[in-house]
């Protein structure tokens, strides 16, 4: 029997009406009712919006436990207000998308009371190494960290526990290992499995997701299959490319969609935006694709600086060439004040604004063509490469 019908977020493309029943988000609130041990006497921040699916483990999650909700607006009432509301109201639970975490740890440390979070568990973008530093540094030693990997349509699909003692290999922190009654699959795309070590689409099979979407017949057609193996579930294709380890562990490699060809070459582009993370002064950044002018596939680089100063192009550009091949490299940075988020918290790629109507990354005085030579061949490159203007560097 139908419950709702919540709409995904729509920040990579249509939002679509998933539908969900009671049975599902029984078994949803179960689920995270065991895993994070919630009892009557927590208190579970919702932030933001009511009208995303993550919304229904907080609500329920709390009210079907004698637990309590702790409403929060952070549009509203501001990153500092929302922290002192957590610590005030003594809120024990938090969830979040990554890029809302980022600015809301920073508020919660800069006050000078703790607070009494224990577990934390981020879902919905990629959680990266620097986010479980500030995890580290920003809440207690008894605080748990989770990076929950879940969809509108499945629920919590894999999970990984980070305390205080956990190293992070790599840019990214993995996905995890099972969640009872969802199994997942790392298929080809001829649907058969990848085997270890190796990437392909995940899949779930399970007896408890959405029965498919609103009104849309063909796509729940695509994306819900019937079990080959006439198990009485389903198998739902995600869209997200995984990598499966021999130990069971699930690394997340990003959406499909976010898989592009540079020069002959697949780009994954989340790769490209943690080594951005990396440097000093940058707080946070995506990196999308345009076609140029000439029809070719350029990499573009929205950065959010860290502190007043804004880095430079050229500086960014080094820093990622020691660690990633030139077709990885964003052909254009540009700085930012904030990244363009939905109404849940999470990076809304749909809303970047166009490049060209923004200030460029800064960079070095510009040097103009001083001899003949310079300036016959200046507007050649400029002309190959789409610029305005092409220095003699």
């Amino acid at each position: 029997e139908m419950s709702y019908s919540m709409y995904t977020s729509g920040s990579t493309g249509e939002p679509k009406g998933v539908i969900q029943n009671h049975r599902n988000i029984l078994h949803k609130v179960f689920t995270h009712t065991h895993d994070y041990h919630i009892c009557a006497e927590d208190r579970l921040a919702l932030l933001g919006s009511h009208c995303f699916s993550a919304s229904v483990r907080c609500i329920f999650g709390a009210l079907l436990n004698g637990a309590a909700v702790v409403v929060c607006d952070v549009k509203r009432q501001g990153f500092a207000e929302v922290a002192k509301r957590i610590v005030d109201d003594q809120v024990t639970l938090y969830f979040s998308f990554p890029t809302l975490f980022r600015d809301l740890a920073a508020a919660l440390a800069s006050l000078k009371k703790p607070s009494r979070v224990r577990l934390i568990y981020l879902a919905g973008e990629p959680v990266r190494k620097q986010d479980v530093d500030l995890y580290k540094r920003c809440f207690a030693d008894d605080c748990i960290l989770v990076n929950d990997l879940a969809t509108g349509e499945t629920g919590t699909i894999r999970q990984y526990f980070i305390d205080k003692r956990t190293e992070v290999v790599g840019d990214f922190v993995p996905a995890g290992y099972p969640v009872r009654h969802q199994e997942v699959l790392v298929l080809d795309e001829q649907r058969s499995f990848v085997g270890w070590n190796r990437v392909g689409e995940i899949a779930v099979r399970s007896r408890f997701f959405s029965p498919g979407y609103w009104r849309r017949p063909e796509l729940t057609a695509a994306k819900f299959l019937d079990d080959p193996n006439n198990s009485g579930a389903r198998i739902y294709l995600t869209g997200d490319l995984g990598v499966m380890r021999p130990d069971g562990c699930l690394e997340y490699h990003g959406r499909k969609d976010f898989q592009v060809k540079i020069r002959g070459h697949s780009v994954a582009i989340g790769e490209s935006e943690a080594v951005l993370c990396e440097i000093h002064n940058v707080k946070d950044s995506v990196v999308i694709s345009r076609q140029n002018e000439a029809g070719e596939t350029d990499l573009i680089a929205y950065v959010v600086p860290n502190g007043p100063t804004s880095p430079a192009s050229g500086a960014l550009r080094q820093a990622i060439a020691t660690r990633l091949p030139s077709q990885m490299i964003p052909s254009k940075f540009v700085i930012v004040d904030a990244l363009a988020m939905t109404p849940s918290g999470k990076i809304d790629r749909q809303r970047l604004p166009e490049p060209d109507n923004l200030r460029p990354a800064p960079d070095e005085p510009y040097t103009p063509p001083r001899t003949s030579m310079e300036k016959e061949l200046a507007p050649i490159w400029a002309e190959v490469l789409a610029l305005v203007r092409v220095e003699i560097d």
